[in-house]
């Protein structure tokens, strides 16, 4: 069984040692740079001479050192120095070499004199009006660079959620010429006073010093202090929350910067005739900021200078108080205004810091579905402008002839790799050109600001000629597709013709020329802008067809010359040739090989071109009824169904090769060799089958034809779908959006046509039948939405867009409004949801002071109320009706039946943005409250841009070098896909330039081979360089901008950055949440990444919170044991490890052994790693345990003495209490005998004292008693 072929959609990373010489002026001051202007690695160093030369500029800067090639311009000079900050606003002079005055479009090698070390001098040239014009507007847009970090025409938000710090050098300098500025001011304020003493001067002096000090620390405090704040902000993180829409555009903290008032055109212009004999081109008035007087300038042939002039007296000659005369307008400016030359001097040092990247527009502006309420502020010089843009419908100057540019530079040689790249640089950019053209062009056909060339027919038919473009609808004004569809049918053919146009000139046949074609969505109209073949429509001759059919198949010619070139087209094309039959019976069959409709003419020019090319791919063989003749198969399958046919034949070689060898080794007289003869299959299918052409031919070949159609038919369903359906399921493929599910399905050939059977074969796979559900509505409600648009005046859009996103986003009934006076709901979400008011409500409100904004909002939402009443009878939309015609188109475009006529809640913002970007309605980044009726009001509409598709010429040297390095990426061979990737940058920053989508995966493929070098701080620079691209060329919420977000935070992260990290991923988790599906799959691993950083922030209680958030979804995808969420949950065990709570880390450690056990083998390294873990954290908890148990033991012990304590000093108490109540019991109880007892007591101890007197007496007298006695 063969196998499919590979199919790799994955953008690929980034080159090596190539900025330019821009990037290494914008991020360091030093310009001797080892890069080439067009930023040139030679291709073949032997033929391609790299020399370094000087550019001599009048800036301090000095000179300029770039290394150049041959085949480089003149012009890519002079677009480098534009770029260069130090000499950005220097826009008239001439580069002169030796006194010889260079040519803009000369190459290197053909001027005289450059050589190695050859110096280039800057001279001023003279103005004319259109180069000072030219010079006053990039002043302008240089001063309003420091204004927003993103427009609608050069989206970028990367500074916003960068922090990488700022220039201390420059911001020093900054800071220091401030001081002194400020310091120089007051010394001229104040009086003039001679000192009285020296001692007073040094006092002054110390105190000046000190003050100056003083400013300076309260300067460098408050960049720090911002600084702080603006790290908080970047990487704050609150939890898990639900994003709000308003929030799509975060608030800047950089200041805004104003160095002028205004500049403007004066009154006193045009300019008299004897001044402009003197030089003078033309007259301004500027407004400085130092004061409110208005200075008068005057646009010389020279420069500029200060008139006389004042609003009232007119007076051309040079000032006399301000005779001052430069060359440029800023350096005039400088001299007048201290604050402007101060301003200035920021906005460019702002500049320096930022990417380079940023300030460069890309040739082709994205569309972005939400923008900033904005706010018109009154600039005369805006207006000035808007009226020098007005059409010129006579169109007096001379147009472009795009025909012969595009002619004449396919016709150059293509020989070698050079001439290649040069060829397909020009052709890009005529490409360009003409794509902004065409654009401007078709807005003024839509807005009926131009006339068309044929008034007299139908308004349907009418057809433009603007700027040698020709303008036509896409509508079916003939009946050509009435049996298919109608307009549908025609704006189908001209996606076919633009895919044919583009095929054939990917061919690139010699001898059969295209012309530039682009399709312009606007206002609901489609139009179709072409290159004029030369006399198409002033010869006769021109508007014959030498191929092909006029007359819709009734007659048909082959020119021979006409089909000898074709053919080696259809080779290639896998087209057949073929007999026809015209449906005039008289005319006989004819063999052509394209399709019937197209039409080769010749030109005026003597060119053969083809024209109509709506089938360059056969029809769909499983839609072959007449009402599908638009649907063709994408070449994207033919290219797969023949690489599967030449595996298939591969195989069948090696079996028919194995079995031969194994007969060989038998008996050869029981066995015979095996012979393949089958020869290798190179497939072509009829490109006229199925249409309504009668075929020629025999019957034979006709039935071959058809089984071979029906084969790819079924390899269409039965291979390319299923295996789709397959990667769906397994994740190999994961689309989070309608952007990415058309690109997975179209990278593999199969036609949107087929969501409906893709949704219904993944039922059981949620994220994807979401997808397929959204997309198909917001499909279908597309279609409605332009035609709905077509059928309103141009005064009644705004209320017509605003009804219908109420009918098709709204909860209920969006033309219930009409019926009922008392809803006032808040379209932006700010009320409670409710549409009724009661008086209590009412009273409570009216005492609370309305907002500017409040009252703005309710203002407009009772102007649309009034409107909608107006034009009820006109626009009878409601929601059930318009859900019914969506239900009517899906079932018949992609045969599905939608149950539920509402969009579910969470998947609302998703389908708004998608009918956004597929209509160009723009509208405000407000919170919308989807719960209500009507959600939108009329100043939530803000624009409806075009929505253009061109031939977006590549240059097929630099994918096949892309291609070679990814694969080369794929097997690990970094040094070789190191070299690929370099010359596929190379060659796409020469063809494209640095904004484009080639480079950008030229960049990203970069970014992950040094990641893999592990050089991360390379890898994070080639990553940033990836992500400004693709959000200039592809959108700021683009998935692939995600995408870029999320690597560059994954190698800031390896790289030690974690602030920068945690910005970048707080853009991915909002953009994820806001625009995801709900069972997106990539979620989880952004909400690890989230947890990982804020585990280095020592966050661990969030970090959990992500985590276990993770594990909700990856359940919700995979079931609730599966082994993608074991390296969640043993994070989650981690997390409790470092927080030492080891009863959660074993518990969680514990769910991830066990689902580890149930698929895996006990051998298996994760399950071995998970039983380490547990052992190491059961080990730790029972040391835990046990250290717990002796300290529980220990404070036990003592207790218990703290408790014999106790008890013993309560008996004391108690004992000393007792004792003294037994006193008081006594000495109440027996006063008496207490009192009597110390009476005995005291007769006591009187009568001892007695005894003891008459014993002493005794003694001292016994002589004298004795004898008293024996008397």
């Amino acid at each position: 069984m063969a196998t499919l072929p590979n199919e790799s959609t994955t953008n690929g990373p980034t080159i090596e040692d190539i900025p330019d010489a821009q990037d290494a002026a914008l991020n360091d001051n030093t310009i001797d740079t080892k890069q080439t202007v067009s930023e040139e690695i030679p291709l073949d160093q032997q033929t391609v001479e790299v020399f370094k030369i000087g550019i001599k500029t009048p800036v301090e800067l000095g000179t300029i050192n770039v290394q150049v090639t041959k085949f480089d311009l003149i012009s890519d000079i002079h677009k480098y120095l534009q770029e260069t900050t130090e000499t950005c606003l220097h826009t008239s002079y001439n580069l002169v070499l030796n006194g010889q005055k260079l040519n803009e479009f000369s190459e290197m090698g053909s001027i005289q004199g450059i050589k190695d070390g050859a110096i280039i001098d800057m001279v001023p040239a003279t103005y004319n009006e259109r180069t000072s014009r030219l010079h006053i507007k990039r002043l302008s847009e240089i001063i309003e660079t420091a204004q927003e970090e993103s427009t609608l025409n050069n989206p970028s938000l990367f500074s916003c959620f960068s922090w990488t710090g700022e220039n201390e050098i420059d911001q020093k300098r900054i800071e220091d010429e401030d001081l002194e500025q400020e310091a120089q001011q007051e010394e001229q304020e104040k009086p003039k006073k001679e000192p009285k003493a020296s001692k007073t001067t040094t006092t002054s002096s110390v105190k000046s010093s000190s003050s100056k000090l003083s400013k300076k620390e309260e300067k460098q405090k408050e960049k720090e202090n911002e600084q702080e704040e603006r790290r908080m902000i970047i990487t704050n993180v609150e939890g898990y929350k639900k994003p709000e829409l308003k929030d799509f555009y975060p608030e800047t903290m950089r200041k805004s910067i104003q160095c002028i008032r205004s500049i403007s055109m004066s009154g006193w212009n045009p300019v008299p005739g004897l001044r402009k004999l003197s030089g003078d081109l033309f007259y301004l008035e500027i407004g400085v900021l130092d004061s409110q007087e208005i200075v008068h300038v005057t646009a010389n042939s020279n420069g500029f200078f200060v008139n006389s002039s004042t609003s009232t007296t007119f007076n051309p000659a040079p000032s006399t108080t301000r005779a001052i005369h430069t060359h440029n307008l800023h350096e005039l400016l400088q001299q007048i205004s201290p604050l402007f030359q101060r301003g200035l001097s920021h906005i460019l040092q702002s500049i320096t810091r930022r990417h380079p990247f940023e300030l460069v527009p890309p040739v082709v502006p994205s569309n972005s579905w939400i923008c900033r309420p904005q706010v018109n502020k009154y600039t005369a010089s805006r207006a000035n402008e808007s009226n020098l843009n007005l059409p010129d419908p006579e169109l007096r100057a001379q147009p472009r002839d795009w025909n012969e540019e595009l002619q004449s530079l396919k016709e150059l040689g293509k020989d070698s790799v050079q001439e290649r790249v040069l060829r397909d640089r020009a052709l890009v950019k005529v490409n360009a050109d003409f794509v902004d053209a065409a654009t401007r062009g078709a807005q003024l056909v839509v807005n009926k600001s131009i006339p068309p060339i044929n008034p007299l027919e139908n308004e349907r038919a009418h057809m433009f000629v603007y700027n040698n473009i020709f303008f036509s609808f896409s509508l079916d004004t003939r009946d050509t597709y009435a049996e298919c569809g109608g307009d549908r049918a025609a704006r189908a053919a001209a996606n076919n013709d633009l895919r044919g146009v583009k095929l054939f000139n990917l061919v690139d046949v010699e001898g059969i020329s295209t012309i530039n074609t682009a399709i312009i969505d606007y206002r609901g109209h489609r139009v179709i802008a072409q290159s004029l073949v030369p006399g198409i429509l002033s010869n006769e001759k021109t508007s014959v067809v030498h191929y092909g059919s006029m007359d819709s198949g009734k007659s048909i010619v082959a020119d021979a010359e006409f089909h000898t070139r074709l053919q080696k087209i259809a080779s290639m094309l896998h087209l057949a040739e073929r007999e026809v039959c015209p449906s005039d019976l008289s005319k006989p069959p004819v063999k052509i090989c394209t399709s019937f409709e197209s039409k080769g003419i010749i030109g005026t020019d003597g060119r053969r071109y083809i024209l109509d090319i709506l089938r360059a791919t056969p029809r769909d063989p499983n839609y072959p009824d007449a009402k599908h003749q638009m649907y063709v198969l994408r070449p994207e399958l033919i290219a797969n169904y023949t690489e599967y046919l030449k595996i298939e034949f591969e195989e069948k070689k090696k079996a028919a090769a194995q079995r031969k060898a194994e007969a060989g080794e038998q008996q050869k007289e029981t066995t015979e060799p095996f012979e393949f003869n089958q020869e290798e299959p190179h497939v072509r299918f009829n490109p006229n089958l199925l249409s309504s052409v009668v075929l020629g031919g025999t019957e034979e070949e006709k039935q071959t034809d058809k089984e071979e159609l029906e084969k790819i038919g079924e390899f269409l369903k039965e291979k390319m779908i299923n295996r789709l359906v397959q990667d769906f399921t397994v994740f190999n493929s994961t689309p989070v959006d309608g952007q990415t599910l058309t690109a997975i399905m179209h990278s593999r050939g199969i036609n949107i046509r087929y969501l409906g059977l893709i949704s219904q074969l993944c039922s059981k796979i949620p994220f994807v039948k979401e997808l397929c559900f959204n997309e198909m509505v917001s499909r279908a409600a597309k279609h409605i939405f332009n035609e709905t648009l077509r059928q309103t005046d141009s005064s009644e859009m705004a209320i017509t867009i605003c009804h219908f996103l109420n009918c098709f986003l709204g909860t209920d009934t969006g033309s219930g409004i009409l019926n009922n006076d008392n809803n006032n709901g808040n379209g932006n979400g700010n009320g409670n949801g409710n549409t009724t008011t009661s008086a209590s409500t009412t009273t409570t409100t009216s005492n609370i002071k309305e907002t500017k904004k409040q009252r703005q909002q309710r203002l407009l939402n009772q102007q649309y109320l009034d409107q909608m009443k107006q034009h009820s009878a006109k626009n009878r939309m409601s929601q059930k009706g318009l859900w019914e015609q969506i239900a009517q188109a899906v079932k018949e475009k992609y045969g599905s039946e939608i149950t539920t006529h509402s969009v579910p809640i969470e998947s609302r913002i998703s389908v708004l943005r998608s009918l956004c970007l597929k209509t160009g309605l723009q509208i405000a980044s407000s919170n919308y409250d989807f719960t209500k009726d009507e959600p939108f009001i009329l100043g939530d509409i803000v624009e409806l841009a075009c929505v253009v598709k061109h031939l977006n010429p590549r240059s097929p040297d630099g994918i096949d070098m892309l291609e070679a390095g990814k694969a080369a990426l794929a097997n690990k061979r970094i040094d070789e896909a190191r070299e690929l990737l370099t010359e596929a940058l190379t060659v796409c920053h020469q063809v494209h330039g640095a904004i484009h989508s080639d480079t950008a995966i030229c960049y990203n493929n970069l970014a992950m081979a040094a990641f893999y070098a592990e050089q991360y701080d390379q890898a994070v620079e080639f990553q940033k360089n990836a992500l400004i691209i693709t959000e200039k060329t592809m959108g700021v919420d683009h998935h692939d901008t995600i995408h870029s977000y999320n690597n560059l935070a994954l190698f800031c992260q390896r790289a030690h950055h974690p602030t920068e990290a945690m910005g970048y991923l707080k853009r991915v988790l909002y953009l994820t949440d806001l625009l995801g599906s709900e069972f997106s799959p990539e979620r989880p691993s952004i909400y690890t990444s989230v947890a990982i950083i804020l585990q280095e922030f020592r966050k661990f209680q969030l970090s959990i919170e992500f985590l276990l958030e993770a594990i909700k979804h990856q359940r919700r995808l995979f079931g609730e044991e599966n082994i993608i969420s074991t390296p969640c949950l043993h994070s989650i065990a981690l997390v409790y490890a470092q927080l030492k709570d080891w009863k959660m880390a074993i518990q969680y450690e514990r769910e991830t052994k066990k689902i580890l056990d149930k698929y895996l083998q006990p051998e298996h390294p994760r399950v071995k790693d998970s039983e380490n873990y547990l052992r190491h954290f059961e080990a730790e908890f029972a040391m835990e345990h046990q250290a717990k148990l002796s300290e529980l033991h220990r404070q036990q012990q003592l207790d218990i003495q703290r408790i014999q304590q106790q008890q013993q000093q309560q008996l004391l108490q108690v004992a000393r209490k007792q004792k003294k109540e037994n006193q008081q019991k006594k000495e109440t109880k027996e006063p008496k005998e207490n009192q009597q007892r110390e009476r005995d007591n005291n007769n006591n101890n009187n009568a001892m004292n007695d005894n003891i007197n008459e014993i002493l007496s005794f003694v001292n007298g016994k002589k004298k008693s004795s004898k008293k006695s024996n008397k």
